[in-house]
């Protein structure tokens, strides 16, 4: 939060350029490595709830210069500086050790957790200078040599905790300690003598007792309050006591007071006078010390001018010095503004109240660091208390825009808003200065430990803040352009400060002009929305979503996870939480139990549940407008105005009073024809989710029961229903069989117009219609006609929808008639879900164009991205991308307008034209679910696109592959690519048929970016593998381009270790590319132990794998094992085998059939020589049997020549005829004479 406290909030110092000293400093540059990816992972697993950390995927690189790939990561070029595992929900017992297995980490931060057990091991973190384990669950008694090891900390935060025993020794003795919180625990003893010159330190609400070290004296007495058994300077003095018995000089006491023992007066006071001197001298020299130790650090900053300014976590004089330096330097070339550089930018018109210097040197209060920055209390000369919020993602904004946005946040003045009194400019990060308020936020009298003295929010106060919050909220919106889409952006709890009487004050309001993108997409609320998930987009109603967070947040007292993750999961929403308790007929059981002051008001929380779940309304077009739900939470009451008995209803019901107002608001919902679902009872049913109408009639007499009772429910209700909706759906055009299907599985639909029936029925008896009414058949359909949609809703419902996701898309169809539509979902289903997946292989090529998109998408793959992590989410994954029943209502709410798409003019010529291409009917599902933004295309548009790839030679079957394999071709982003990709390739000297055919073979390359692709091209350079080469290498295994170089390098160090050298793995990879894509441990790694179980020596390796590196990929269980064990089979033994291999590798990549058997068969049985002969001549399988082997045989068996299988085969032609049979060549005709016989 950038304007309020955070619940440690006692921590001071004397002067802010003390407090905020840089926790990261330079370290030496590598990347980094397998093993710190491993450490982390592990150090997952051991958490409880780890699911806020789904992007820790091995397959990413943790970091990525100073930026973190992973959540909660702090990276400083390419290391693993910090991580910052705050407010994530994580629970377990925490494991240092693992941590420590990282050489460069230097800050581990997991406050606000609910992490358990004992303080965790700090041996091995000798290394680590900050550990902030603040607000969870730690306890026990710390060792009192704990921090032996930790001899670099700095920065310690244990507040907050159940810790007990005694403050350990081992932290006082810490050379560089300087930031210590050790307060709420349970800590007790005195306080360890820190004489280290810790500079700030909290030792509140503790149980510490005894005198305060004199090196802590002259610290602020807030920091040891809560305390009762302290005292000492800056406290009340300690009490004189007398000396212990054991330093008496009598052991027997005497009863004359003139007997006690006496120190010789003069004696006392000169040693007293001299102690004085003493401590004089000393004090005197250590304040010049410290003051030269001052201006020794301010002349390093300017010197380096903050090398890793942005991570230091501190505001340095720099921002003076710095600023001077750039208006100097700009000589008489411009107007200087000196209220630009170097100075604050007052906006209340109060310039001279105090300066930056001011701010350097007050006293402070760490307050806590945000996902935008630090925050910190100063307290200014003059004793007045303000914040500052030092932003570090506003880099982008310009200097003229930055200015303008903040004069118009200084214009703003409302009692809900806590006003901005000041702002500080620099290019890399700025400066907001606001009032401090000392009850601090909402977030923590919600969250934080309750006790008698401090106890939780009741009715009353919560009501007056949420009234508070939308007031504030609606003014932003009456006050700020309509350009701003969100006017706050990121309301939540921690962002509402009270005030002395419990005012809502809203704070970090209106920033997101000024806030960076990817950090504002990351942890701005506004992006965590349920139509940023969708459509990848906020609008006005954003901010109504957010405030409907907060009013459940308010009632339940539930921290929203919403708040922890980075994008809107309805499965992890408060609100779907909510929804569940009430349909589950346990509204009671949501409220916050703690809320005292309930009694006489439920009602009225009723009421307030009711709008802030219909402003969590997951459809924008049906939330309320601001302005509705303002008025709606003003016309709260703190109780509600009359109560009635109730004998209509049982206790599953609400009060007479409430049931009746929102029975007549229901039935004028039915009678209006308001496209809403609604329901009489106020606390159970799904009446909750809609916004209030309110009663002109709130308050009437009980009128006599009417004979249908809307209180009770009965299975004949239902059937009744769905005939009304089978003979409604007749009607509209369709068939018995279709109407009663329809209306047999759209169980929502059914209860909603169920629920209608009795509204209406329930209105009637309150106003005592008389005369002829309806009966139930007739007012369903009555009510079905009224909601407007025809029969949509019911069939959408029928086929797979969720409700709410029926109604929205029911909008988009007012067009279209019902059978229209029924025709064209057949249609979708038939094209699209009729391709066979069992084995889940679309889904995985989904996850693999995914995984390998490196470029910036265009819309139409970006919603195709969107789709596809709807279905991640869900059971099973990815791979269940092609079933009917898992995927299609997804593609229905990501892509509603595939149903307004005609069939004879548009889709059919779209599935015409892939059929030419060569796409299989039957296929053409998984060019339609990897990317369904084709079905929206012209067929125009499409021929354009596809004839882009005539310029590497591909023809229509050629197309159909590349559809098949990677659909992205036909999109923007990806056409755009492929010319890049093409000069870049041009530009590299490779073969344009090498280029062609792999970009044929594998197109998953257009996804990716010619500096990624530049990457892999020098890994190979470094091989000696460039221009033909590697034209050879990418035509033959494309996808190696799409590996990460941390990876090739890693297997190119794999066969090194195996004792190849660089030369000889070039060669490697010239020759068999395909086994640099192959996986170290699960392929590589297998086929060396397979080798190494076999009774090959590390020592034959090289040889055998420079000879046959193909054996590398080939399958052991199904080539390798087999053909040995034929071998074997056929009488060798496992000895004389791996002698065979050892001598001719390549023999392990022989087929059995095709090779081994008829070449072993010739030879036992033709030329009678026995098994063993191959044993030292491994190389007669590699001889063609009809052309070397058969012809020689016959020649030497027709002049009775018995030799060996290499002499017989070892020679050339020339030396086999010199040899065996006088002549210069062997007879060309090979066919076997009688007279051989």
């Amino acid at each position: 939060m950038v304007m309020g406290t955070h619940i440690a909030r006692h921590v001071r110092t004397p002067g802010l350029s003390l407090v905020l000293l840089c926790l990261l400093q330079s370290v030496f540059i590598t990347t980094s490595d397998d093993a710190d990816v491993e450490n982390l992972l592990m150090f997952k697993d051991s958490l409880a709830n780890p699911s806020n950390l789904r992007n820790w995927n091995s397959s990413v690189p943790p970091c990525q210069g100073n930026r973190a790939n992973w959540m909660g990561l702090l990276c400083v070029r390419s290391q693993i500086w910090g991580l910052q595992l705050e407010n994530m929900g994580l629970g377990g017992v925490v494991n240092l050790d693992i941590l420590d297995e990282i050489p460069t980490l230097r800050i581990v931060s997991l406050m606000n957790n609910d992490f358990q057990g004992n303080i965790p091991e700090l041996d091995k973190s000798g290394e680590l200078r900050a550990l902030f384990l603040s607000n969870n669950r730690f306890s026990g008694d710390i060792p009192d040599n704990a921090f032996r090891g930790t001899r670099s900390l700095k920065n310690l935060f244990l507040s907050n905790n159940g810790f007990t025993g005694k403050i350990p020794s081992s932290l006082a003795t810490l050379p560089k300690l300087s930031v210590l919180d050790l307060g709420r625990n349970r800590f007790s003893g005195r306080i360890p003598d820190f004489k280290q010159n810790v500079k700030v330190a909290n030792f509140a609400n503790n149980q510490l007792e005894g005198p305060i070290p004199a090196s802590l004296s002259n610290m602020s007495a807030s920091i040891f309050t809560g305390n009762k058994n302290l005292c000492g300077p800056p406290l009340e003095k300690c009490p004189v006591t007398s000396p212990p018995p054991s330093l008496s000089p009598s052991p027997s006491p005497s009863p004359a007071p003139s007997a006690s023992p006496q120190l010789p007066p003069p004696l006392h006071r000169k040693t007293t006078s001299a102690l004085q001197i003493a401590l004089i001298v000393i004090s005197i020299l250590l304040l010049l010390a410290l003051i030269a130790a001052i201006i020794f650090i301010l002349s390093k900053r300017k010197q380096r001018s903050g090398a890793f300014g942005d991570d230091s976590g501190k505001l340095s004089a720099s921002y003076v010095v710095q600023d001077k330096i750039k208006v100097s330097e700009s000589g008489g070339g411009g107007v200087k503004r000196p209220a630009e550089y170097g100075k604050l930018v007052f906006l209340k018109g109060e310039a001279d109240r105090f300066d930056l210097h001011d701010l350097l040197r007050a006293s402070a209060e760490v307050l806590g660091s945000g996902n935008f920055g630090a925050s910190y209390k100063a307290v200014i000369r003059n004793g007045e208390a303000v914040v500052v919020k030092r932003y570090k993602q506003m880099s982008h904004v310009g200097r003229e825009d930055f200015h303008e946005h903040m004069r118009r946040l200084g214009r703003l003045n409302h009692d809900n808003l806590l006003p901005l009194e000041a702002y500080y400019y620099r290019k890399e990060e700025k400066l907001l200065v606001c009032h401090y308020m000392e009850h601090g936020s909402l977030a923590t009298h919600l969250h934080g430990n309750h006790s008698s003295d401090e106890p939780s929010l009741d009715w009353r106060t919560r009501l007056k803040i949420v009234k508070g919050v939308a007031r504030g909220l609606a003014y932003l919106y009456s006050e700020l352009p309509s350009s701003l889409v969100v006017p706050h952006g990121h309301l939540k709890s921690s962002n509402v400060l009270l005030n002395g009487i419990s005012e809502a004050l809203l704070c970090d309001y209106a920033l997101r002009p000024v806030v960076n993108q990817e950090p504002a997409h990351t942890h701005m609320t506004a992006y965590k929305s349920p139509e940023h998930a969708i459509n990848g987009r906020i609008n006005r109603k954003t901010d109504v979503w957010c405030l409907g967070i907060l009013i459940l947040e308010i009632l339940t007292g539930k921290f929203p996870e919403n708040y922890l993750t980075t994008s809107y999961d309805s499965n992890s929403s408060l609100a779907t939480w909510v929804n569940e308790m009430v349909r589950d007929k346990r509204t009671s059981e949501v409220f916050d139990v703690e809320m005292s002051g309930t009694k006489n008001s439920k009602g009225e929380m009723i009421n307030l549940l009711k709008i802030g779940l219909s402003c969590c309304d997951e459809d924008p077009d049906t939330r309320p407008e601001l302005k509705e739900v303002v008025r709606e939470i003003e016309d709260l009451k703190d109780r509600d105005e009359l109560e009635f008995s109730s004998t209509r209803c049982t206790a599953h019901f609400c009060t007479a009073a409430v049931f009746r107002v929102n029975s007549a608001i229901c039935a004028r919902v039915s009678l209006w024809g308001v496209k809403r679902e609604c329901s009489p009872n106020a606390l159970h049913l799904s009446f909750l989710h809609y916004p209030r109408i309110h009663s002109p009639k709130p308050c009437l007499p009980q009128p006599p029961l009417a004979q249908y009772n809307p209180c009770n429910q009965t299975p004949h209700d239902l059937i009744l229903a769905r005939e009304s909706i089978a003979e409604y759906l007749q009607q509209l055009g369709l068939s018995l069989e279709e109407s009663v299907s329809i209306a047999s599985n759209s169980p929502k639909y059914t209860q909603m117009l169920v629920d209608g029936v009795k509204e209406l029925e329930e209105w009637n008896a309150w106003n005592n219609v008389e005369g002829d009414t309806l009966g139930f058949k007739e007012m369903a359909i009555y009510i079905a006609k009224e909601k407007g949609d025809n029969g949509k809703v019911a069939f959408l419902e029928s086929v797979g929808l969720p409700l709410s996701s029926a109604m929205s898309i029911a909008r988009y169809l007012t067009s279209e008639s019902l059978p229209s539509v029924i025709r064209k979902v057949k249609y979708m289903k038939e094209i699209i879900f009729s391709v066979s997946d069992g084995k889940g292989l679309i889904g995985k090529n989904a996850r693999r164009m995914m995984m390998h998109l490196s470029i910036r998408s265009d819309e139409d793959v970006q919603q195709t991205l969107s789709f596809f992590e709807k279905i991640e989410a869900r059971r099973g994954g990815l791979e269940m991308l092609a079933s009917l029943d898992d995927s299609f209502r997804f593609l229905l709410e990501s892509f509603p307008r595939l149903l307004l798409l005609p069939v004879e003019s548009h889709l059919e010529p779209i599935v015409d034209f892939l059929e030419n291409v060569r796409v299989p009917r039957r296929s053409m599902g998984k060019v339609f679910l990897l990317f369904p933004p084709i079905l929206f295309c012209k067929i125009q548009g499409i021929k354009s696109k596809v004839s882009a790839f005539e310029k590497v030679g591909a023809a229509n079957e050629d197309i159909g592959k590349m559809l098949l394999k990677y659909p992205w071709i036909l999109s923007t982003s990806i056409q755009e690519n492929y010319e890049q990709i093409l000069l870049f390739f041009e530009e590299e000297k490779i073969p344009k048929s090498s280029v062609d055919r792999a970009i044929r073979s594998w197109p998953h390359l257009l996804g990716c970016s010619t500096s990624k692709l530049k990457l892999m091209v020098d890994q190979f350079g470094e091989l000696d593998i460039r221009n033909k080469k590697l034209g050879w290498v990418i035509a033959k295994s494309p996808q190696l381009l799409l590996k990460k170089p941390q990876e090739f390098l890693e297997v190119v160090l794999f066969f090194k270790g195996l004792g190849l050298d660089r030369e000889t793995v070039g060669k490697l990879l010239s020759r068999c590319p395909e086994v640099f894509s192959a996986s170290i441990d699960k392929t590589l790694k297998k086929k060396v132990e397979f080798l190494a179980g076999f009774g090959i020596s590390s020592d034959h390796l090289p040889l055998i794998i420079k000879k046959y590196p193909e054996f590398l990929v080939s399958d052991v269980d199904k080539t390798l094992l087999p053909r040995i064990n034929y071998l074997m089979e056929m009488g060798l033994s496992r000895r004389e085998v791996a002698s065979m291999v050892r001598r001719f590798s390549p023999l392990l990549g022989y087929s059995i059939e095709e090779v081994l058997k008829p070449k072993l068969g010739f030879l036992l049985n033709t030329m009678e020589k026995p098994v063993r002969d191959v044993v030292g001549y491994p190389r007669f399988f590699s001889y063609s049997l009809d052309k070397r082997i058969k012809p020689r045989f016959w020649v030497l068996k027709g002049r009775n020549i018995e030799c060996s299988l290499e002499e017989m085969l070892g020679k050339n032609d020339e030396e086999f005829a010199a040899e065996f049979m006088g002549v210069g060549r062997i007879p060309a005709s090979p066919s076997p004479s009688p007279t051989f016989q």
